[in-house]
């Protein structure tokens, strides 16, 4: 009897723990991150009072009758089941969709957590909020992102230096069916109705462009004045000089001439289209700035509307000529403009084969696109991407599902500040819970892996938003039922062995 006694007991030690775990399970039902906890029983040695025999001849086998001694708590985990994600709008909160923990540093050691609710201090550190946990990840240093873990820091009020225009990439498409200038390249007008061109010609053995055409001054000048007279397409755009100013760029385009096919040549000559384009400044109020320079050139197209090759007439070089073809041979741009802001400055290139040029340059480009083509469809020259920037200051950012912070400038550029870093582990069960939502590493939870969200199998992060409790209310309900019921199973049976003792003590009076 006082086996049963004693082996009650542990049922009650027992299911007062189950009640521990679930209360606070339902404490923490509103905690941003929470991992609920789940509790595991097992029984007790077992006192074996009757041997197991095997079957002999006769008689047959004899099982073992064993009597179990209590039970006891195998196991309290927590549930790493992914929590319901609640919007709120702050951008400095993020949350986790799949696997991994975010890395936060208390001033000791790294710590790991799923609760995503940080905030910024007074220098700008993303911390955890209640605690001020450093959250870790990887810094950029201009485009490139470094490979050490270290704080992230939110420069707000960061000032990003002006840069002045090196480059515009262009995207485009001119009219093929747009009137050519020259209805007949085999009986060019050399007299009064001749057509100006960025070089010199004398007749339809010099009027196509090529690496020997000549030019000048004058002869860009008389170019520029017709071509602001007739053209096809414009687009106005900014450009910025090295102090940040924008100034207006106007870049037009005309077309030229159709060179029909040479079907009879070996190999047959293909047919072309030639376009002339003249690029200015203007004023606030559209009036040309001629002091702050121009640039000419002219585009090739080939019968399938795509560029053969270009020629740049270059400012800084007597306006000599530049030949180019679409396989980005004899290392030049596509055009230049002079971009002389209050003194001589450096040409700004013009990229018409959509970013190639841009990318041989360094210059931070994001990206080839389709550039300037002559297909037989409406014209829409758009400049899809040019360098240059006035000085910004960081006054916002946003978090991407791949973790990198990016910061907003006033100036309408973006950069990015840091990548939030993720842990991964072989048994996140084995996890040590330590308290302020956050876990430590534990010799059988496995080493731990740093990596960038989406990476290995690592979550995605969700901007503005945090991941809820997951506890479920009506399971940890279910369970209080279970725990109350147990420990009261338990405490009538010691009750019960208690009146057996007391009836055993009684038979003598």
């Amino acid at each position: 009897m006082l086996r049963s006694l004693y082996t009650a007991a542990t049922g009650v030690k027992g299911h007062q723990t189950y009640l521990d775990v679930t209360g606070n399970n339902i404490a923490n039902v509103n905690t941003v991150g929470f991992k609920r906890d789940v509790i595991q029983f097992a029984d007790m040695i077992s006192q074996i009072i009757i041997s197991e025999a095997g079957p002999v001849s006769p008689p047959g086998g004899v099982n073992p009758a064993p009597v179990g001694l209590g039970v006891s708590v195998a196991s309290i985990s927590p549930c790493f089941v992914q929590g319901a994600l609640q919007s709120t709008e702050i951008p400095t909160d993020m949350a986790i969709q799949g696997e991994g923990f975010f890395v936060v540093h208390n001033g000791q050691k790294e710590l790991y957590t799923r609760a995503g609710n940080f905030s910024l201090d007074r220098d700008g550190n993303l911390v955890m909020q209640g605690n001020g946990y450093l959250v870790q990840g990887y810094k950029y240093d201009e485009a490139n992102r470094q490979d050490a873990l270290s704080d992230i820091v939110i420069p707000i009020g960061d000032v990003m230096p002006q840069r002045a225009t090196q480059a515009a990439v262009f995207r485009c498409n001119l009219d093929a069916g747009a009137a050519a200038r020259i209805a007949d390249v085999e009986n060019v007008p050399t007299g009064a109705g001749k057509v100006a061109r960025p070089f010199d010609y004398s007749d339809s053995t010099d009027v196509s462009a090529s690496a020997s055409s000549t030019a000048s001054q004058a002869s860009i000048d008389a170019f520029g004045a017709s071509v602001t007279g007739s053209y096809d397409w414009y687009d106005s755009f900014s450009v910025y000089d090295a102090e940040g100013n924008p100034h207006t760029m106007t870049v037009m385009f005309r077309h030229v001439f159709d060179r029909p096919a040479d079907t009879v040549s070996v190999p047959p000559v293909p047919a072309e289209s030639e376009w002339d384009w003249y690029a200015y400044y203007t004023d606030a109020n559209g009036t040309a700035v001629p002091s702050y320079g121009s640039g000419a050139g002219t585009i090739v197209f080939g019968d399938d509307g795509l560029i053969k090759r270009t020629y740049t007439f270059d400012p800084a070089n007597n306006w000599g000529v530049a030949e180019r073809d679409a396989a980005l041979s004899g290392g030049g741009p596509t055009g230049l403009v002079e971009a002389n802001f209050g003194a001589p400055g450096e040409p700004i290139a013009l990229d018409f084969l959509g970013g190639e040029y841009a990318a041989a340059m360094g210059v931070p480009y994001k990206g080839a696109i389709d550039g300037v083509t002559g297909f037989g469809s409406p014209s829409t020259t758009k400049l899809k991407w040019q360098d240059g920037y006035s000085q910004g200051v960081l006054n916002y950012w946003s978090i991407s599902d791949s973790g990198v912070v990016t910061g907003a400038y006033t100036n309408g550029q973006s950069r990015s500040i840091a990548q939030v870093a993720l842990a991964m582990f072989m048994n996140p069960q084995g996890l040590v819970k330590v308290g302020k939502t956050c876990f430590e590493e534990s010799s059988n939870s496995g080493p731990v892996k740093i990596m960038a969200p989406g990476e290995n199998g690592a979550g995605t992060i969700k901007g503005a938003s945090v991941e809820m409790s997951n506890v479920d209310l009506s399971e940890e309900f279910v369970n209080l039922i279970r725990s109350q019921r147990g420990l009261q199973a338990n405490t009538r049976a010691i009750t019960t062995s208690d009146q057996m003792l007391e009836t055993l003590i009684n038979l003598k009076r």
